[in-house]
Order: C-alpha cells, then sequence, then structure tokens
C-alpha cells in the first residue's frame, strides 16, 4: 500500500535525526495536547475554569496553567484527576518517533475532544447486544 508523505511530515521527520530535537518536539507536542485536550473538554462541557478545578479538588490558577500549552510541569496524578473530572480514561505509552510525527501532522479539533464514559457508544451497543432474543413461534 503506498500513500503519500505530507511535505510537514517530511519536514519533521528529517529534522527528527537530531537528538535534541527529538527530544524538544516530544516534549512540546505533549504540553500542547494535553493543554488543548483540557480546554476543548473544558468548553465542550461549559465548564469555566474554576469548575473544572471544583471537580478536580484544585485552585482555578492550576487549570489555567494546564491550559497553557507552555507550561510544562505536569504530574500523571494530576492528569488522572483531571480525567476522573472529565470522566474519560488516561492513556499514557511509549511510540515511535513516526507514530508521533504522524500524530503531529494529522490532528484536527475532534481529536482533543474525548467524550465521558455515559456517551460512549460502545455502553448502548453493549446493552443492545445483551438484550435476549425473541424468537417468534
Amino acid at each position: 500500500m503506498l500513500f503519500r508523505i505530507s511535505s510537514k511530515l517530511r519536514d519533521i521527520w528529517n529534522k527528527m535525526s537530531n537528538k535534541e530535537y527529538r527530544d524538544a518536539f516530544t516534549v512540546a507536542d505533549n504540553s500542547n495536547t494535553i493543554s488543548t485536550q483540557i480546554a476543548t473538554m473544558r468548553h465542550s462541557r461549559k465548564w469555566t475554569q474554576k469548575e473544572l478545578a471544583e471537580k478536580c479538588g484544585m485552585r482555578q490558577p492550576r487549570i489555567s496553567d494546564l491550559e497553557d500549552p507552555e507550561f510544562e510541569n505536569v504530574e500523571i496524578a494530576t492528569l488522572q484527576r483531571i480525567a476522573s473530572a472529565f470522566d474519560v480514561a488516561l492513556l499514557i505509552g511509549f511510540i515511535p518517533f513516526s507514530e508521533l510525527a504522524r500524530r503531529a501532522t494529522s490532528h484536527n479539533n475532534s481529536d482533543f475532544n474525548v467524550i465521558e464514559f455515559s456517551k460512549d457508544d460502545l455502553a448502548g451497543r453493549i446493552q443492545a447486544d445483551s438484550a435476549p432474543e425473541m424468537s417468534i413461534l
């Protein structure tokens, strides 16, 4: 299967030959993704920063920091509290740089808005699949 590599992906990949660039790119992408996801999910739920802070047991300035793409001091425990407030899962893992480059060049706004558990379509599909079968005699 052939696919065309975008010029943006090619440019990022070429720069990734430099270890310092890879490290800096990873930090920046994580910070940008986390801040954008928090702000996007908060806006989609029509919450203020103060409301989110209350749901997380934090203060509003902490939420402001977390929504700032320049802020890089984020602990996993803090992200778990945010995920719990939004009722979404937190997934942290290691990936190859090729995947990071692909993700960084293919984001769209819907990638950042994660739906909460109660609106997840799998719940409805499982309920429908679990319904007792009716037989016609």
